[in-house]
Formats: structure tokens, sequence, C-alpha cells
């Protein structure tokens, strides 16, 4: 009983920080978008870089970079 609990408790905290970095990513891509339409491309393309760098297996970010 107390090893089920331990892990539920684990994979909660996984799933957790998994989507608290999706938010993150996302938010970091929709900052970028705007900063494109806004005619600030330098801007955009300096923070999806940035966010490459932080998140290295996220290939969402690449998409938005292309």
């Amino acid at each position: 009983m107390k090893n089920r609990f331990f892990l539920l408790i684990t994979l909660l905290s996984l799933f957790s920080c998994i989507s608290n970095q999706n938010t993150e990513i996302n938010a970091i891509i929709d900052s970028a978008s705007k900063s494109l339409k806004d005619g600030h491309p330098t801007v955009a393309v300096n923070s999806l870089e940035e966010a490459i760098i932080k998140f290295p297996q996220n290939t969402e970010i690449l998409y938005e970079l292309y």
C-alpha cells in the first residue's frame, strides 16, 4: 500500500512538471508570434533560440523557429 501511494505521488509530480513546462513553452511561442506580427523578427528569433537551449528535447519550438 505504501509503495502504491509513493508511486502515485511520484507520477503526479512528474505530470505537474510536464504540464508546467508545456505552459511555459506555449507562452514563449505566443510571445514570439506576437513579436513577429509586431514587426520585431529579431526579438522573436532570439526568444525561440533561448527556448531551444532551455528545452532542447521539445520539437514544437524548432517547428516554430523554422
